[in-house]
């Protein structure tokens, strides 16, 4: 019997209760999402997700904690957790063959946030604005656009949702609640010291100067990995974004999008199309900078779009989970119709 015909007659069996067991390989998960539960099945020992899931909790409440009641010290506590995830992260996606996804932008701004905060350069108040306008525009949308989601359980999901939230909190806190102790230069030519003096910020220094930073590292991000290291990506079949996103979707509005003008122009599409995301997404960083309510507004509204996101995860994936625990661990039957 051909394996689907095996999975066919096996699942219709489970509905007439008439199986001796069930495969777990055998099981088709048809919604895509659900390949997670079929991970979650094979676990033997749940130890570990508990554990994960009591630390993501308690490192919710202390983030909040943190940014409600010292603001101007969340950069101390964003940068503790910066070096122990991103370092994970590395050591996770270097065996999955996942480490090019790190030459990403949203990578670039978690590393020049690090920079910006523990390297006192001169003139580094207009790397503070542009860092600003990343934060709270690529890496804020990014949380939507990609649906990102608050699932305690996964460090993998809770890393991505810091890689985009956390640099937002951090420079709010030092853009809004900074002291002039601290020394944090927020703008190019302040007119005073501290968060008041910054108030002659223009789209200069929101857009133009941030769009010319971000034409830098895409420019850097072609020649290393596309050019330097794109032989060896390609012999190793290591994961890219582009690859990740245009060559194994192959359906969706993006792929349409980007295969426009024919297969051959995917990649030159796909460039200028983060280019004008960024600079769309950039241009309400303009008024989170002059405006402190809109800008915990606009967290406010996306970090519920996340906690929605893990929601729907929960809900819509773990609700299966139980139905197909109990299918899958279904114990062989013995011809009197007793159970073992």
């Amino acid at each position: 019997m051909a394996k689907e015909d095996l999975r066919r007659s096996s699942s219709q069996s489970v509905i007439e209760g008439e199986t001796d067991y069930v495969d777990v390989d055998l099981v088709e998960f048809q919604d895509e999402e659900l390949d997670d539960i079929a991970t979650i099945l094979k676990l033997t020992d749940t130890t570990k997700d508990k554990l994960i899931f009591m630390v993501f909790c308690m490192n919710i409440a202390l983030t909040s904690f943190v940014a409600g009641y010292v603001p101007q010290y969340f950069y101390i506590w964003h940068t503790w957790k910066a070096l122990s995830l991103l370092s994970y992260r590395w050591y996770t996606y270097k065996s999955l063959r996942y480490h090019y996804f790190m030459f990403d932008f949203c990578y670039f701004t978690n590393i020049l946030v690090l920079f910006y905060i523990w390297v006192p350069i001169p003139g580094r108040g207009i790397l503070f604005s542009t860092l600003f306008s990343f934060s709270n525009g690529p890496l804020l949308t990014a949380i939507v656009l990609w649906k990102n989601s608050l699932v305690p359980h996964s460090i993998d999901k809770m890393t991505s949702l810091f890689i985009h939230v956390s640099p937002v909190l951090t420079v709010w806190g030092i853009r809004w609640h900074s002291t002039t102790e601290q020394g944090f230069p927020l703008c190019y030519s302040p007119s005073a010291a501290g968060p008041d003096g910054c108030h002659n910020v223009d789209m200069w220094d929101i857009v133009v100067y941030p769009m010319l930073l971000y034409i830098v590292w895409q420019l850097l991000y072609i020649a290393v990995v596309e050019v330097w290291r794109g032989e060896r990506v390609e012999k190793r079949k290591y994961e890219t974004s582009y690859k990740w996103i245009v060559e194994r979707a192959k359906k969706g509005f993006l792929y349409n999008m980007f295969t426009v003008f024919g297969h051959k122009h995917r990649k030159t599409m796909f460039i200028i199309w983060q280019f004008v995301y960024t600079t769309l997404s950039i241009l309400p960083a303009y008024l989170s900078y002059h405006y402190n309510f809109l800008n915990i507004l606009l967290v406010t509204v996306v970090m519920t779009v996340a906690s929605y996101n893990g929601a729907c995860f929960y809900i819509d994936v773990f609700s299966q989970r139980y139905y197909f625990e109990k299918v899958l661990k279904m114990r062989p039957r013995v011809n009197s119709g007793k159970t073992e």
